[in-house]
């Protein structure tokens, strides 16, 4: 079963054994006018009565529910009958328990808003179409400034100065950027991003992690050939081994990322 493209609500079904994280999931769907939750439910087997007794048009399905797994609760239905599902999970090599026929989606815990709303619009709308790459916006001609990107924050688009953005982090097919302690998600790849934002002067210190030196207070040296980067907003991120060699290299002063 496929989500509609129309306007109306999507009704929505949440499924997950803890209460605190039902009470978040509730919330999240409230900040949504297109999401409307017809229930809730604390088991797979009651899941399964309501999805058999009721229209329901969206899934959000823990992984883990008390009698049952939220996979074996899919198995269970008719994949015709399934609601487009979004699979709240802390795992990520569940794909190849996927069934066939069901619409699924993935969100991991724990659930940020940014990226709620990137997979509850994955499943209403893109429905498995690759994530666009990053929209740029030409800054007015004012001597040297930074491209500006699109991030996400609250159901609002904010334009970015890339030079503002503390570091950027994958997060499934998408990354999220950080100013401060705000968040935003921009819908694209890290591989794109880097493209954008190496020659701006980031540089990366792990394979999912961008760092911008015009941010960084200081850096300290750990054991093992790793390095701590201290951020004007406070976040501490630490590098990988294996990029410990590249990042002495800089700090010694023999190279340099040009910073226009």
């Amino acid at each position: 079963m496929r989500l509609s493209d129309g306007s109306k609500q999507v009704r929505t079904l949440i499924v997950n054994g803890e209460s605190a994280v039902r009470a978040q999931l509730l919330r999240l769907c409230a900040d949504r006018p297109d999401l409307d939750v017809i229930a809730e439910a604390t088991c797979g087997s009651q899941a399964i009565d309501v999805i058999q007794t009721s229209d329901a048009d969206l899934l959000l399905l823990d992984s883990r529910l008390p009698d049952m797994s939220g996979y074996e609760l899919l198995w269970s239905l008719a994949p015709a009958a399934a609601p487009t599902t979004i699979m709240v999970t802390s795992a990520r090599d569940d794909g190849g328990r996927r069934p066939a026929g069901i619409n699924l989606g993935y969100l991991y815990k724990p659930v940020d808003p940014p990226l709620f709303n990137a997979a509850i619009d994955r499943a209403i709308g893109a429905r498995g179409h690759q994530p666009p790459e990053p929209v740029e916006i030409a800054a007015p001609s004012r001597g040297h400034r930074a491209p500006q990107i699109i991030g996400e924050r609250s159901g609002k688009f904010y334009f970015l100065d890339a030079y503002d953005v503390e570091y950027v982090a994958s997060a499934g097919n998408y990354v999220v950027a950080y100013i401060g302690r705000n968040q935003f998600l921009t819908r694209a790849t890290l591989k794109s991003m880097s493209a954008l934002l190496l020659p701006l002067g980031f540089i990366q210190i792990e394979r999912s992690l961008l760092v911008n030196l015009r941010q960084v207070v200081h850096v300290e040296r750990r054991d093992r050939g790793q390095y701590c980067f201290v951020m004007h907003g406070g976040a501490r991120l630490t590098s990988t081994r294996e990029r410990g060699a590249s990042i002495r290299t800089l700090l010694l002063g023999a190279t340099c990322p040009q910073q226009p």
